[in-house]
């Protein structure tokens, strides 16, 4: 049987590896498949909760805290087509809080981008990233589409279990899963339609997610103290 210490640094390290490959493979060149493949570490590290189990193992207390972009729009999100928090780095490009509308000229600070299609003015760069402790980060929203409200976690899952991150689900199967049958119909309905910074709405927010943690500065915090446990 294992020694409970081996067992628990074992544990450490693999969270700390996780956090390492993330914060050296999300850079602003990586790839769909690649972001996609990868999902299922970003499903454990946050979905699973090895971050904040790891964060607690250490001594931390509560739970490590993740910058992160605000989901705000100029009116009521729930009456845009998408929109999408956003705030990764891609091809050189950083793009937060996006908002189409389609049809006619929404009142506000849009721009016409092709023929039906309005897109909010870019926010200021100054737009702080609000501190969110990991539950809440997971637990807030990133994308809308017509009003369905896609939460972090939801948009993790979907690309692990439905994408082919871990599972493809080409039946859409929702027994296991019937609280998320609109969010993913929702999703469904902007794969390979939608794009933001050049890339994929889907995958450009789930790389936004993982920079969030790469970038956190209590990420970098706990692998630090990972690595005093295992040495000594």
């Amino acid at each position: 049987m294992m020694n409970k210490d081996i067992f628990n640094n074992e544990f450490l390290r693999v969270v700390a590896a996780d956090l390492d490959y993330i914060i050296k493979e999300w850079g602003p060149e990586i790839d769909d498949d690649s972001l996609r493949r990868d999902c299922v570490v970003l499903r454990r590290l946050l979905v699973e909760d090895n971050l904040g189990q790891a964060w607690r193992a250490v001594g931390f207390e509560k739970q490590p805290k993740i910058l992160t972009p605000p989901l705000i729009t100029i009116g009521d999100r729930k009456s845009a087509d998408f929109t999408q928090a956003g705030g990764g780095r891609y091809g050189g490009v950083e793009i937060r809080d996006v908002e189409f509308h389609l049809g006619s000229n929404p009142p506000g600070e849009y721009t016409k981008n092709g023929p039906g299609l309005y897109v909010k003015k870019e926010l200021p760069s100054r737009m702080a990233r609000k501190p969110l402790r990991l539950s809440d980060f997971l637990s807030s929203t990133c994308i809308t589409v017509q009003g369905i409200e896609l939460l972090r976690q939801d948009l993790i899952i979907y690309v692990a279990n439905t994408l082919g991150g871990a599972h493809i689900d080409r039946e859409r199967d929702f027994k296991k899963q019937p609280k998320r049958v609109a969010k993913f119909k929702a999703l469904d309905s902007i794969l390979k339609t939608t794009e933001t910074a050049n890339k994929e709405a889907i995958y450009y927010e789930l790389l936004s997610i993982g920079q969030s943690i790469a970038n956190s500065r209590d990420t970098h915090k706990l692998m630090k103290r990972i690595k005093q446990i295992i040495r000594e």
